[in-house]
């Protein structure tokens, strides 16, 4: 299955973690600089507060993938099973865990 990295910041997602870091250098600077330029140094309450908060709520559009659709299809085949409308795809464990299904 492929890993999916998000921003702890902003949550945008990315496909990998050289892409990530990109943004980070981009978009966050001052931040990723006083964390060590280090994504693993975000580990923190903040991103647990942040994490928490979205697990507690979803989208009224939270729904299964659509097979017809050639994007969902494919995060089928990941293993993924729902979809939001941020397009944020979720695998059936964390949708139970969010208390979602």
């Amino acid at each position: 299955m492929a890993k999916i990295f998000n921003c702890p910041l902003c949550t945008k997602f990315y496909d990998n973690r050289r892409s990530l870091n990109a943004h980070m250098l981009k978009a966050h600077y001052d931040d990723y600089k006083e964390h060590g330029f280090s994504i693993d140094s975000y580990d923190d309450v903040t991103a647990d507060a942040a994490r928490e908060e979205d697990s507690r709520k979803h989208s009224d559009n939270f729904r299964p993938l659509d097979l017809s659709v050639e994007n969902e299809s494919l995060a089928y085949k990941e293993g993924y099973r729902f979809i939001d409308d941020a397009d944020i795809c979720y695998t059936i464990d964390e949708a139970k865990d969010k208390g979602w299904i």
